[in-house]
């Protein structure tokens, strides 16, 4: 009967930790998405009109193929295919297309690594050109609505590889004391330990990472 009361002592020390954990994650990814601002990113582009640019579609790494999909299903090609004009007009731009293409920052940065000024911005463009032209050439059916859900996807995807830094490189100091805070108050919450197959050491850094790379 003990055994028992103690195992519901742990299993409820262990929800409230996890349940800590979760909001801690969840108030980053409302920050983030926030702070992203996607309503702005889809604003920086929708105020132009295709037909104001000229459409060098071999320069830009655009398919021809791709492009006249999009005009026959009446989608204008710069709400999809990064145009150096809109970049210039609004550099945010830059991150609606990047996100469109799920390319996060990182990815980008590393495709056109070693390259400086005019140069890497026509291969960042390029690039992102090129891989949103395989999108549309092999997606049916294909609409401005599909594409441009892959936005906060991408941006999602990112947030969470913050979280995952943020706790590997140990600096979430808030976070280490919640999880402190309920495995070493005692003998039985420390048992909690045992159920992630982490030891008992105090603030064990395997510990934190075990727990934390389950969320």
């Amino acid at each position: 009967m003990c055994s028992k009361k103690r195992n519901s002592g742990n299993d409820e020390v262990f929800r409230e930790a996890l349940r800590k954990a979760y909001a801690e994650r969840a108030k980053l990814f409302v920050r983030s998405i926030r702070d992203r601002d996607i309503r702005g990113l889809i604003n920086s582009v929708s105020v132009h009109q295709s037909h104001e640019f000229q459409w060098d579609l071999q320069e830009l790494g655009v398919a021809q193929s791709a492009f006249d999909k999009l005009v026959e299903l009446g989608i204008q090609p710069h709400m999809v295919f990064c145009h150096p004009d809109v970049i210039d007009a609004d550099p945010q731009a830059m991150a609606y297309y990047r996100n469109l293409a799920a390319v996060s920052a990182k990815g980008l940065n590393q495709m056109v690594r070693g390259l400086k000024g005019v140069d890497r911005k026509r291969a960042s463009i390029q690039v992102i050109n090129q891989i949103l032209s395989s999108i549309i050439e092999e997606t049916e059916p294909f609409d401005l609505a599909l594409i441009q859900a892959v936005i906060p996807a991408e941006i999602g995807t990112e947030i969470q590889g913050t979280w995952v830094n943020i706790i590997g490189q140990g600096a979430a100091k808030r976070v280490q004391a919640i999880i402190t805070n309920f495995v070493v108050v005692d003998e039985n919450r420390a048992l909690v330990l045992k159920r992630l197959h982490c030891g008992s050491a105090k603030n064990s850094p395997r510990f934190l990472l075990t727990f934390y790379y389950m969320l």
